[in-house]
């Protein structure tokens, strides 16, 4: 079972985007290989977490951002974490549709949105009045269940959409309202 996601066009996106917020304090909810944190956390020098349940990923998430202000928690989601305390939280979350437990770094579930949905609603916990949340999905999956639970609370807004070869990877921006 495959546990470490590496790094490719959607952690791109995600990063591109994440790079233009001003942050304290931030958290990369599934860390994987560690490769969108390390980048943040190197340009603003500020405080940097992440989290997976992966013990193989948190490892590797460590040797890369192995530095004095980054702090790598293997737990599920943003559950060590107290409500309100993150200026910034990026999630790539497993989104494609198929069984989690046959390989954690790609598949979200029955409708690819499963995972991705604990992730995010645990990543809007985390997140201060003031801060923003990126995460990353595919067209492939059953997104827009995810678009209706959270509009109402927060404000959304697509922020990017690339397509590729048969699907497209959407970043949403999310504000607390």
């Amino acid at each position: 079972m495959n546990e470490i996601y590496k790094p490719d066009l959607d952690s791109v996106l995600l990063l591109e985007l994440a790079e233009k917020v001003t942050f304290d304090k931030v958290l990369e909810i599934g860390i994987g290989s560690g490769f969108v944190l390390y980048h943040l956390v190197k340009r603003e020098k500020k405080d940097g977490f992440g989290t997976d349940i992966s013990e193989k990923a948190a490892y590797e998430a460590s040797i890369r951002n192995a530095t004095e202000n980054v702090d790598i928690v293997i737990t599920d989601c943003a559950s060590c974490f107290r409500d309100s305390i993150f200026d910034l939280v990026v999630i790539n979350p497993p989104y494609l549709r198929g069984d989690y437990e046959s390989d954690r770094s790609i598949f979200g579930g029955k409708n690819g949105i499963e995972v991705a949905w604990r992730m995010i609603s645990d990543g809007l916990r985390v997140l201060k009045r003031s801060g923003v949340m990126f995460f990353v999905i595919s067209s492939l999956t059953k997104y827009k269940e995810i678009i209706d639970r959270i509009s109402g609370r927060f404000t959304i807004t697509k922020e990017k959409e690339e397509k590729i070869f048969f699907e497209s990877l959407i970043v949403f921006k999310v504000r607390k309202t």
